[in-house]
């Protein structure tokens, strides 16, 4: 591949990485509160399960989170700590995948290791019988940087590209820090800035249908119309509870065909804190709009973050 391939692949995930450590600076992530949340679930496990309730088994997973995050990627980087690196990353991911069940990201950041190493190495390793390597010419084995036939255009056309591509990876993870609150309660901000399995929320809600005069129309709870999953994660996250009134707008207006009002009654946790409303009960969501750079002023913002 050329170069700027493997480039962009490294840095990206030296973003993710920083971003990812930087995020877990916060109380609840530094007092262990959320970590101890987390592995409460998980006190059943063999072996594992007696040191759940450990306070110097939770301080050491939140600490050495931090640490990992700012870590591992100058020092898969650094020539003579890769291979540590890699060993402790192995460790980690397989850790993350097992107790916390987060999917395919540890899978995926484990692959995009490799990137590190070198590539004559990694072919030795994984590709030894690949017969496209036997006796390839150099500029194949070891790519000009843009490719070896590209041109001045072309090559300044992909660099801006590149350079706006990187910008927008570092910019967007900067909105939870002038949006105001918490973006572990209100959301805002919370997509595409790398924050990964930093809090831990429950909630309820419903939904009041009211006509244009303000008489009630209906009451609706989602959970007797979505599965499961998708009802808890939706009483949780502002934006899904607005996507949600804007279908139920649009549903009950075409059948009735009069004008409706939605209103949502929700409570939340935030990390094991008291319920309190997220939404605010006044705010006519069917009206409302939502905004990915903007504060919604219909999120209510917690007194205590």
């Amino acid at each position: 591949m050329p170069y700027w391939s493997k480039w962009i692949f490294k840095i990206l995930l030296l973003i993710v990485y920083i971003y990812a450590a930087i995020a877990k600076l916060y109380p609840d992530w530094i007092s262990g509160k959320a970590v101890e949340i987390f592995l409460s679930s998980r006190t059943d496990y063999p072996l594992l399960g007696p040191l759940c309730d450990e306070q110097w088994f939770i301080l050491l997973i939140a600490y050495g989170g931090i640490a990992f995050d700012f870590l591992v990627v100058p020092a898969l980087w650094w020539r003579p700590t890769r291979r540590v690196a890699f060993a402790v990353s192995i460790g980690f991911h397989l850790f993350n995948s097992v107790v916390f069940q987060i999917g395919i990201f540890p899978y995926m950041m484990l692959i995009c290791t490799v990137l590190y190493f070198d590539q004559a190495l990694i072919r030795r390793l994984f590709f030894r019988k690949a017969r496209v390597w036997q006796g390839a010419p150099d500029h194949l084995l070891y790519p000009a940087p843009f490719g070896k036939n590209s041109s001045p255009a072309g090559r300044r056309l992909l660099e801006g590209f590149l350079f706006a591509f990187l910008a927008m990876n570092l910019l967007l993870p900067l909105r939870p820090f002038y949006l105001p609150g918490s973006p572990h309660w209100s959301e805002e901000g919370h997509r595409l800035s790398w924050h990964m399995m930093l809090r831990s929320k429950s909630g309820v809600v419903h939904f009041v249908i009211k006509d244009a005069e303000g008489g009630t129309v209906k009451t609706v709870h989602p959970h007797n119309k979505l599965p499961n999953k998708l009802a808890r994660s939706m009483a949780t996250r502002p934006d899904l509870i607005w996507q949600y009134a804007q279908r139920l707008g649009d549903s009950y207006s075409e059948e009735t065909g009069e004008t409706v009002r939605i209103y949502a009654r929700s409570n939340v946790s935030l990390n094991g804190r008291p319920y309190r409303p997220m939404i605010d009960p006044g705010a006519d969501l069917y009206e409302a709009e939502w905004s990915h750079f903007k504060p919604s002023p219909w999120v209510l913002r917690h007194p205590d973050l």
